[in-house]
Order: structure tokens, then C-alpha cells, then sequence
């Protein structure tokens, strides 16, 4: 993912200009800074060096596929008055960039749905993602003039980024199912805390209940992966019994019940359901809501 700064260069002030970005700023547009504000620095971050500037938080972005970091401090005149910072992820797929998102967001901040993406606004600052980049906007307080440099970084971003439509797990728990696009998440790898467990989609359905999903190349792959789902629960659980066509687990600690089936090239299921009859409901408005959900999409 090569060096740290733009060429091994450190980061330096920006002579501000009209016109498309050129290469060296890759992916941030010109003119970020608002009327009596300026950029005073920028930089780019690879893989390799992205601790430099995050540490800490480094492997988090890279289990999503993590590409370049683009960061840019802005100021407000005088020196001193105010500062923003910008944190641009470009994480390869719109899907890595709402789980990072997700894995990031405000429970107690309501998440907004855009045409390109999700967004979580604060009174100092900016969380959004549109298409394959999350960007995260901090400001020093929340006066208006911070205020006022945000909403300009964000319709600024917004025009000139890339952008590609919500996911097909957002038509499905949202549209199908009616779930807050706040109880979707996006889990790369490591699903359910099993190694071999990469690309699931889940949904919150009640605080307890979770409802999983996971596309996979064809019919025998998806049959595949749901047994050794099947297989990582029982891991780390009993038999309780059968609902809705399914031989459910038991947690062996927490007493809640997980299980998984395929369908053509789907693998779905449910996890943390408190009783067998919880279960196969959910299990069964999943199956519906699979059915009916994906109608009209690409998938």
C-alpha cells in the first residue's frame, strides 16, 4: 500500500486553486476549505504507515479492506480561532465502508440515510460514507463557524466523490423487513468471531435477536458455509431442538439460540434468539423477506 505521506514527501501546506483535484491529492477535491477558513495541511496514508497516524485504531480499518488514508487540517482565521481535520478512508467497496461506519457510529445519534450512503451528524462534527470512502469530519467546537466548515467539507465531498447505490442488504432488512438503517451491519471477516466467517451482513431485530445473511458464488458454496456455521455454534453449544426446519443451538453460556440454513446461493440464519418459537419466527420472516426483498435489484 506504499509509503506513508504522497512520495515520502511530509505533509505541506496546499496552494489553494480553482479546478479538478490533480494527482497528487488523489481523491480530495479542491476548495475544501470555507469562505475564512484554509487548508493547512495534507497528507496520504498507506497500509504500511497508517499507525503514524491513527494508532491504535490501524488493524480496525484494515480488516475492512483499508486502502489510503487522506487527511487535511483546516483552520479558521485568525490562527488559532478554530480548526477542523478530515479523515478520508477510501476502503475499496461501499460495503467495508459502512461496516467501518457502523462499527464507529453514536448509538444515542440518529443515523440518516443518503442516496450514496449513510451519515451521523454531531454538533462538531461529520461521520458519513458515500460509495467505497468513510469520512470522518472533527471539528475543535460546535460554534457556527465550525459548523459552517463542515456543511461545506460535506456537500463539497458529496459532489465530487464517487458514488454507487446502498448495498442489496439494505433493500432487504430495510425495505423487506422495515429495520432501522442503524441495525445494519457489515462484518468483512471474522463473522461471529469464526476465522473461515467472511462477508455477512447483519440486522438487529429486537435487542436481543440478530438476523444474518451471506451471499456466496453458487448453491454448493453457500450449503458449505452454513454447515460449518452450523458446526462453529455447536462449538460452543448443545442441541435444543428443532423450529422452522432447523436444528437450533444453544449457547452453552448464554442459553440463546443460533442456527443457519442455506437457500440457493444464500446463507441466512439467526443468532441470540431467547426460545425455540423466537427463533423460527425470525427464521421464517428472514426466508420471506428474502424472497420478496431482493425483487427489483441487481441480485
Amino acid at each position: 500500500m506504499g509509503t506513508a505521506l504522497l512520495e515520502g514527501e511530509p505533509a505541506r501546506p496546499v496552494v489553494r486553486g480553482g479546478g479538478a483535484p490533480g494527482p497528487a491529492r488523489g481523491a480530495l477535491p479542491a476548495d475544501l476549505a470555507a469562505p475564512s477558513w484554509r487548508e493547512l495541511r495534507w497528507a496520504h496514508y498507506g497500509a504500511d504507515k497508517l499507525y503514524e497516524k491513527i494508532d491504535g485504531r490501524a488493524d480496525y480499518f484494515k480488516s475492512f479492506g483499508f486502502r489510503r488514508l487522506s487527511w487535511v487540517a483546516l483552520a479558521l482565521r485568525p490562527p488559532g480561532a478554530a480548526s477542523v481535520d478530515l479523515e478520508l478512508y477510501d476502503l475499496g467497496t461501499a460495503a467495508s465502508a459502512l461496516g467501518a461506519f457502523a462499527g464507529e457510529r453514536a448509538a444515542e445519534t440518529r443515523v440518516q440515510v443518503t442516496p450514496a450512503g449513510l451519515a451521523q451528524r454531531a454538533p462538531n462534527a461529520r461521520f458519513f460514507t458515500h460509495g467505497r470512502f468513510y469520512l470522518r469530519a472533527i471539528g475543535s467546537d460546535a460554534g457556527a463557524a465550525v459548523r459552517a466548515q463542515l456543511d461545506h467539507l460535506e456537500r463539497r465531498l458529496r459532489a465530487a466523490l464517487p458514488s454507487e447505490p446502498l448495498p442489496w442488504a439494505y433493500a432487504l432488512f430495510g425495505r423487506a423487513l422495515g429495520l432501522d438503517a442503524a441495525r445494519v451491519s457489515y462484518l468483512r471477516e471474522n463473522a461471529f468471531s469464526f476465522g473461515f466467517a467472511r462477508d455477512v451482513w447483519t440486522a438487529q431485530l429486537d435487542a436481543q435477536t440478530q438476523l444474518f445473511v451471506a451471499r456466496r458464488a453458487d448453491a454448493a458454496q453457500a450449503r458449505a458455509f452454513a454447515a460449518r456455521l452450523m458446526e462453529g455454534f455447536a462449538s460452543y453449544g448443545t442441541a435444543a431442538g428443532r423450529a422452522a426446519g432447523v436444528a437450533w443451538i444453544a449457547d452453552r453460556y448464554l442459553q440463546t439460540l443460533a442456527g443457519a440454513e442455506s437457500a440457493g446461493v444464500w446463507v441466512l440464519g439467526v443468532r441470540g434468539a431467547p426460545d425455540l418459537a423466537t427463533a423460527g419466527a425470525a427464521l421464517r420472516r428472514l426466508r420471506v423477506a428474502l424472497a420478496a426483498g431482493l425483487e427489483g435489484t441487481d441480485e
